[in-house]
């Protein structure tokens, strides 16, 4: 009689190995989700403030470009302190004379310094009015300009460097104390 030579079905055999996952390997991806959230709830702060902090530079930069066109749209015979104060350029005391503040370090001899934290609504009564926060200051800055350089150059009489400066807290350390930001931009405005 002939054999039947029978192998057992695939299905039916024994498998050496299950499928699917063993615990040590789902303990290794559970811990290496985990540490992806720490590390991600970590950056996160710390980017938001990056952008805030990238935002009120862009925020001064552009405050600064327009006090400066203010002031050249003025013109170089209207940059004494009462017709500024009187085209609300520069803030003015409660009767009406300008209000000069100190001299930010590192400008020259001869410099008056000016506020416009009010005329532009930086602040108001240590309240936040305009887009920086409570303590920003501005300050604009009136210095004479080099003499020129040759015949027919500028004289000190004839231009004036103004220096605006804006300063604004950021936020609290987490130390304590808080993180001071200062912008400020320089040019030269003459008056031929």
């Amino acid at each position: 009689m002939p054999t039947l030579n029978v192998q057992p079905l695939s299905c039916c055999r024994a498998r050496s190995r299950r499928a699917g996952f063993t615990l040590v390997e789902m303990m290794i991806a559970v811990f290496v989700f985990w540490m992806m959230i720490a590390l991600f709830g970590a950056i996160l702060p710390i980017a938001g403030q990056g952008s805030r902090s990238g935002s009120s530079y862009a925020q001064a930069a552009l405050l600064a470009q327009h006090k400066t066109d203010q002031l050249r749209q003025s013109g170089f015979n209207k940059l004494n302190a009462s017709q500024m104060a009187s085209m609300k350029i520069i803030d003015a005391n409660a009767d009406g004379t300008p209000m000069t503040v100190d001299t930010p370090a590192g400008l020259p001899s001869g410099t008056t310094s000016y506020s416009f934290t009010g005329v532009d609504n930086l602040v108001d009564n240590g309240a936040n009015q305009g887009y920086f926060p409570a303590g920003a200051q501005g300050i604009l800055s009136l210095s004479p300009a080099l003499g020129g350089s040759g015949a027919g150059g500028p004289t000190t009489s004839q231009a004036l460097q103004v220096t605006v400066t804006l300063t604004w807290q950021n936020s609290v350390r987490a130390g304590g104390g808080t993180n001071g930001s200062v912008y400020s931009t320089h040019t030269i405005i003459a008056g031929y």
